[in-house]
């Protein structure tokens, strides 16, 4: 990722495993320094592209908040149109129906590689 004053090099990582034809996102880790600027909703559209074309029905996340995270993040998945199912864990747990549209942040270009 890149802005105007250069580049931030690595700013995320999203590690999802599938379990009964759904997928689950394991870890999902970002950048304080770039949450809200987009970033973070385009790692989510390419992951629910590839679910969809997996033939998954849903994504399940899991938010285990921390002091540390809570002020930043415990509506991220609700923000993104994830529907809470329940607590547990130490956590919470959300799920994002495949069925819903989820797109690209228009302002943004995104290049992946391998």
């Amino acid at each position: 990722a890149k802005d105007r004053f250069g580049h931030y090099g690595t700013v995320g990582f999203l590690y999802a495993v599938t379990a009964c034809g759904d997928w689950h996102i394991g870890n999902l880790l970002m950048s304080c320094r770039i949450l809200g600027r987009g970033i973070e909703k385009a790692l989510l559209a390419h992951v629910i592209r590839h679910a969809k074309e997996a033939g998954a029905k849903k994504i399940v996340g899991y938010f285990i908040p921390t002091k540390k995270n809570k002020a930043l993040c415990e509506n991220f998945y609700s923000d993104n149109n994830f529907k809470y199912l329940r607590e547990g864990d130490g956590g919470i747990y959300y799920e994002f129906d495949l069925a819903q549209e989820y797109s690209y942040p228009n302002l943004m270009k995104v290049i992946l590689s391998s």
